[in-house]
C-alpha cells in the first residue's frame, strides 16, 4: 500500500475507534471528549492523525470543538415540522443549498470514480465499517428516547473524496460540505431519513467496490438529487404561501 493509502487507513481507523467511544461511553449531546493527547494515547495514534479525525467529524456535527475548553458531542435535534420555512430569506437560503449540491454531485462523482481505482479491499471495509457504526449509533439514540443526528452524515463521501490523491480536490470537497452544514443549521434543514441515507452510501460502496463508474455515477447523483427534489418541494411550500 503507498504511504497515501496507509495515512487515510489510519484516519478511517480513527473516526471510526473515536465513534465507537462515544457509544460505550453512552456519551451525548454536552458530553465532553478526553482532551487530544489522551485520546491518541487510547487510541494508539499520533495526535495529528487524532486531529484530523476530530476535524472530519466536527465538520459533520458529530463534535463541537471549542478551543478555550474541549471536545464536545453534538447530536442536534430534528424540528418536528417546516413551519419556520415560509420567507423569502428562506427560500434564497434553500435555492443556495440546491447550488452546493449541484457542486458536490460534479465533485463526488469524479473524485468517488478515481477513488474506486486506487482503494484497497482494507480500506473498502474500513469504509462499510465507519458506515455501519455511524448508523448504528443513531438507531441507538433513537431506542434510548432520544433524537438521532438532526444533519446528514457526510463522514463516508469525505473519506471517499481523501482516499484518490488529489489533495486539492480534497481541501475544496471539505470547504464545500462545511459551507454546507452551516446552512443546514441556518435553516433547521434535514434532509432524508437516516435509513434511507445509510442504504443509499452502501449502494455508492458496491458501485465502488465494482469500480463501475456509471453505477457510482448513477447512485451519488441519485442520493444527492433526492435531497435536492426535497429542497424544490420546500422552496414550491414557501411560493404557495406569498
Amino acid at each position: 500500500m503507498s504511504a497515501t493509502g496507509q495515512k487515510v487507513l489510519i484516519y478511517e481507523q480513527t473516526v471510526q475507534n473515536i465513534l465507537k467511544l462515544v457509544k460505550e461511553r453512552n456519551l451525548t449531546t454536552g458530553d465532553k471528549l478526553p482532551p487530544e493527547r489522551e485520546l491518541a494515547a487510547l487510541l494508539g495514534v499520533s495526535r495529528s492523525c487524532v486531529r484530523e479525525a476530530l476535524q472530519i467529524l466536527a465538520a459533520n456535527d458529530y463534535l463541537k470543538i471549542k478551543r478555550s475548553s474541549g471536545i464536545y458531542i453534538n447530536l442536534p435535534e430534528i424540528p418536528a415540522d417546516i413551519s419556520s420555512l415560509k420567507s423569502v430569506e428562506d427560500k434564497l437560503n434553500l435555492q443556495d443549498i440546491q447550488k452546493l449540491l449541484e457542486t458536490r454531485i460534479l465533485l463526488e462523482t469524479y473524485a468517488i470514480k478515481q477513488t474506486a481505482m486506487i482503494i484497497t479491499e482494507e480500506q473498502l471495509q474500513q469504509l462499510y465499517d465507519i458506515e455501519n457504526e455511524a448508523y448504528q449509533s443513531m438507531i441507538d439514540a433513537s431506542q434510548k428516547g432520544g433524537k438521532p443526528f438532526g444533519h446528514p452524515s457526510i463522514v463516508l463521501e469525505h473519506m471517499l473524496v481523501q482516499i484518490q490523491s488529489n489533495q486539492y480536490i480534497t481541501d475544496f470537497h471539505r470547504r464545500i460540505c462545511t459551507i454546507w452544514r452551516e446552512y443546514l443549521d441556518n435553516n433547521e434543514f434535514v434532509t432524508m431519513p437516516p435509513a434511507k441515507r445509510h442504504r443509499d452510501h452502501l449502494a455508492i460502496l458496491r458501485a465502488v467496490s465494482e469500480n463501475n463508474p456509471s453505477r457510482i455515477e448513477r447512485y451519488v447523483s441519485m442520493h444527492l438529487r433526492d435531497t435536492y427534489d426535497s429542497i424544490s418541494l420546500l422552496i414550491n411550500e414557501i411560493d404557495s404561501k406569498q
